[in-house]
């Protein structure tokens, strides 16, 4: 699966990741439920990997660290420090859905 345009903000990266998930989830609960032929699985499957890339390029150009380096937060819900220029997946995710709703 490729993309018409590449995403150039964070912003612009948060929304295609959030919208694949959004479409892939409906997919898959659309196959389980018998509604969707078998045969769209595989764009789903795209559409995961197509995720995955876009999260490994916001660590190269924004210093947001893949999801399975972020740590788990601890009893109270904080995370550690991130490394110096670093920021964590799921704290930057969260910051951007909430700007994303506001918007």
């Amino acid at each position: 699966m490729e993309l018409e345009r590449e995403p150039e903000t964070e912003e612009e990266y948060f929304a295609l990741i959030e919208q694949l998930g959004s479409i892939r989830h409906s997919t898959q609960r659309g196959f389980l439920k018998g509604y969707i032929p078998a045969s769209t699985l595989n764009d789903a499957e795209q559409m995961h990997t197509l995720q995955n890339r876009l999260a490994l390029e916001l660590e190269e150009k924004f210093g947001v660290l893949y999801v399975s380096k972020t740590p788990k937060p601890d009893a109270e819900g904080k995370y550690p420090p991130p490394p110096e220029g670093k920021r964590w997946y799921w704290p930057w995710y969260q910051e951007m859905r909430e700007k994303w709703l506001r918007n």
